[in-house]
């Protein structure tokens, strides 16, 4: 799958899931299984994919819809690999600070496309770095 369209499904699922899931509670009461497992499921079967791979992915868009909307644009221009934002997504899920997410957000979309290729090491050290 092209890095662009990957990139749209995954903000496509995110969409999907805050639509599923931010129902109020009341509406959610009598469910047999929660929303994020009931979103997983119907976002599976519509990609012929396991339910695991879906909630993975799915995650993956809300990071990038909600934290890292200038990574999330480099990703849907085809600019930066799918591993990378695999990466950038799991270096960053400790960032709690709006502000500190938002800064970090910028300057990697200021720095990553001038990278180049890099070890995976290196990977991780330059995102912990900023």
């Amino acid at each position: 799958m092209e890095i662009a369209a990957c990139a749209r499904k995954l903000a496509m699922m995110a969409e999907i899931f805050a639509r599923r899931t931010g129902l109020p509670a009341g509406e959610r009461e009598l469910w047999w299984i929660d929303p994020e497992a009931a979103v997983a499921t119907e976002l599976a079967a519509a990609q012929n994919i396991t339910r695991s791979l879906a909630l993975h992915q799915t995650h993956r868009g809300v990071a990038l819809r909600d934290r890292l909307p200038h990574v999330a644009a480099l990703f849907e221009a085809g600019l930066i690999s799918e591993m990378l934002v695999r990466n950038i997504v799991w270096r960053t899920y400790l960032i709690n600070d709006p502000d500190a997410m938002a800064a970090v957000d910028t300057e990697l979309a200021d720095q990553i496309t001038r990278w180049g290729p890099l070890s995976m090491m290196k990977t991780e050290q330059a995102i912990d770095a900023l």
